[in-house]
């Protein structure tokens, strides 16, 4: 939620049997970015409308997907940031245009969803700097 909060991102969409928003420990890890960004618990027909409504291109982040660095994301898009155990669901799938990765020479076999989440909303806000020459 602040990586969220300090990304500028416009809105958090819960789908069904995602940990609770609004727990004691999550609202106090949170820091108060509860406060500056709406949160919404959503189904996963809910969110598929307002995504094609928005026009957002959704990205599932997949050690298998094509480099975040090589994806245009200056675009209006929706990031999903699946469970660290099995991944994004069949219903997250299904509303995907594609799969990204986050590029990792080292030794790690994979990221916590948190921290995967937080490198990509910032490869976000760099893709959509303006350029200085």
């Amino acid at each position: 939620m602040r990586t969220a909060a300090a990304t500028g991102v416009q809105a958090v969409l819960l789908p069904p049997e995602t940990a609770d928003a609004f727990a004691p420990k999550v609202v106090r890890s949170g820091m108060g970015a509860h406060f500056n960004l709406p949160i919404h618990s959503l189904t996963w027909d809910e969110i598929d409308q307002i995504v094609k409504t928005a026009g957002l291109q959704v990205f599932i982040a997949d050690m298998d997907g094509q480099s975040c660095w090589d994806i245009n994301l200056s675009q209006p898009v929706a990031l999903v940031i699946g469970g660290e155990a099995d991944g994004a669901s069949e219903q997250a799938r299904g509303l995907a245009h594609g799969k990204i990765s986050i590029p990792m020479p080292g030794q790690a076999e994979s990221l916590n969803a948190g921290v995967a989440g937080s490198i990509l909303m910032f490869e976000v806000i760099r893709q959509r700097q303006p350029k200085k020459s």
